[in-house]
């Protein structure tokens, strides 16, 4: 993807259309790979770049904020990352209309966001209606549905029936598998947050089966270094060192 890129500013120019969406494609490898901080930047250089050629409303121009508020969220500040998406929502809604799958997504992440920066309250007002949305609109297995499922249970699902909570856990796993498959990374981040769920609704043991099972599929899928990998050993450890299990895993594909 770097000589793509390389060769598109030769023969294209930096401006030029096909440029930018190389760099755009070769940000997101990034962010995708683990490096969240070289995601943020490029996404913000790019945003910053077709804001001016293409304008604030371009569907470019909105792509890439959202993608760059996505990973200032990976970052580490949600806080910063709910200003922008508001923004790039009420820029959608105008242009888009409220059933556009880009308006979902932003609606998603935009809840995503409240819940991590502490405002519990706005985020699961909306996360519940975000995903009866998706579903009413896009269905209940594609895949940004799966997302918009995971983050809604992400929200709400240690204030709900402890076997309510579960089963839905399980059928968006179940589903996810399905659809993505068993290493897809979404159905590795479900398989995690149900993780931490069954931990934080006391389910120890139970959270040590699970969170083994993900920290062995994203030691496949996406390698010991990357950063999902090592939050879950990070969680995992935790839990061994509560229960009394040996908290220095080692991991063989």
């Amino acid at each position: 993807m770097k000589q793509i890129l390389v060769d598109c500013e030769r023969i294209f120019g930096p401006r030029n259309i096909h440029t930018l969406d190389a760099r755009g494609h070769l940000a997101g490898m990034y962010g995708e790979a683990g490096e969240y901080e070289k995601a943020r930047a490029m996404f913000a250089q790019l945003a910053a770049d077709l804001l001016e050629i293409s304008g604030p409303d371009h569907r470019d121009t909105l792509t890439a904020q959202g993608l760059h508020a996505r990973w200032i969220m990976e970052c580490g500040n949600p806080r910063a990352a709910i200003p922008l998406l508001r923004r790039v929502l009420n820029s959608r809604l105008h242009k888009l209309g409220p059933d556009d799958p880009d308006t979902l997504a932003t609606r998603s992440n935009l809840a995503q966001a409240l819940q991590a920066a502490g405002e519990v309250r706005e985020a699961a007002e909306e996360l519940e209606t975000v995903r009866a949305d998706h579903v009413r609109v896009m269905g209940s297995d594609h895949p940004q549905t799966l997302t918009a499922r995971n983050n809604y249970l992400l929200g709400v699902s240690l204030e709900m029936d402890a076997d309510e909570a579960a089963n839905a856990w399980m059928d968006l796993i179940d589903d996810s598998e399905r659809v993505l498959g068993q290493y897809a990374p979404a159905t590795l981040n479900s398989m995690h947050n149900f993780g931490e769920w069954l931990a934080y609704a006391g389910y120890l043991d139970d959270a040590v089966g699970w969170l083994q099972n993900t920290l062995t599929g994203r030691t496949i899928a996406l390698g010991a270094e990357h950063p999902h990998t090592k939050a879950t050993h990070e969680f995992l450890g935790q839990l061994r060192d509560v229960t009394g299990g040996p908290s220095g895993l080692t991991v063989e594909p």
